[in-house]
């Protein structure tokens, strides 16, 4: 390849990247517009206890999904939340967790713990096994849809 050629494409490179980071910056700012506009919208209950709602375009649409909170994937002993988590557990401890350096929570541990401890209780150790999940953006043609499709999300 010629020295000519590689520096056309060098600068090719360059301004492509530039580009991509100054669309990419827009897309940010729209994603983020659209999740304040989908906070008040009606939406769908996701399985995972999180609320995922439909915005029309013209010939797209964007899903916002605001996840349910996901489990931590480990619990460690020096965690402020370790002697609650260790309370409201207590005699089914080693049922919801699995020890290692940390305690980390059995598969089907929600539905594991509101077998094995009282409502409250239950819904407490929950909560505090959680941690938030940001919410996503997505975008779809409607090609890819039919009528019903839209039916069934108003």
């Amino acid at each position: 390849m010629t020295a000519d050629k590689c520096q056309a494409l060098v600068d090719e490179a360059v301004s492509l990247d530039r580009t991509i980071a100054e669309l990419q910056e827009r897309l940010d700012a729209i994603k983020n517009d659209l999740i304040l506009a989908a906070r008040d919208l009606d939406g769908t209950r996701t399985d995972g206890g999180g609320l995922a709602v439909v915005i029309e375009g013209r010939e797209c649409i964007s899903r916002v999904v605001f996840p349910g909170p996901s489990l931590k994937a480990s619990i460690k002993k020096t965690d402020k939340d370790f002697p609650k988590i260790l309370a409201l557990a207590g005699d089914v401890f080693q049922k919801l967790f699995r020890p290692s350096t940390s305690c980390k929570p059995v598969p089907d541990f929600r539905e594991s713990a509101r077998l094995l401890l009282d409502k409250d209780k239950a819904a407490r150790l929950i909560r505090l096994c959680e941690k938030d999940s940001p919410p996503t953006v997505s975008f779809e043609t409607t090609e890819k849809f039919g009528e019903e499709f839209f039916a069934a999300e108003k």
